[in-house]
Parts: structure tokens; sequence; C-alpha cells
């Protein structure tokens, strides 16, 4: 629910891009966000480029899709293209 001050329950899904931190971002945060009970957690990796998709099971999450340029994935009838997600921006 999003109020006025801030966002209320738990998310579907969150979404992270790899900072400079990436041990803070792929251990404390997926351990942060499981405890929280969010079902999905999405680690994008610009540097790779990678795509992960972790699904939360029990208490933990377990790694259900690992993609790169070329996939694509499939949520909630919505197909994403990842290559668009690591492609070059066009200056305007």
């Amino acid at each position: 629910l999003v109020t006025e001050k801030c966002i209320q329950g738990i998310p579907h899904l969150v979404v992270e891009i790899l900072s400079s931190n990436r041990s803070y971002d792929r251990v404390k945060k997926l351990n942060k966000y499981a405890k929280n009970g969010i079902p999905f957690y999405i680690i994008v990796d610009p540097e790779d480029p990678a795509f992960e998709v972790y699904r939360l099971d029990g208490q933990t999450y377990r790694l259900e899709h690992s993609l790169t340029v070329g996939d694509t994935w499939q949520w909630e009838e919505k197909t994403l293209d990842i290559g668009g997600l690591f492609a070059p921006l066009s200056a305007k």
C-alpha cells in the first residue's frame, strides 16, 4: 500500500542493480529481504551482464533463473528482453 509518507507492506519483488559493494548486495541485502518475506529478489549485474532471479523458498532464496543477453524472462504474463536492459543508451 502506497501512502504519502511511505510504502507499507511487503513488495512482490525487489530489483537490485549491483553496486561497487557487491558482497553487501549479494549477501546482506539478500538475507535481509529473505527475513522480511519478499518472494522474489532480482540481481542485475551491469558489468557481467547478468540477470539473476531468486525465489524465496522457506526462509532462504534459491536461484530460479540466471539469464543474460539473448534471453527473455516471463513473469506475471509479461515478457522481458534481458538484452534490452544492457543495450547502450542512445543520445537524443
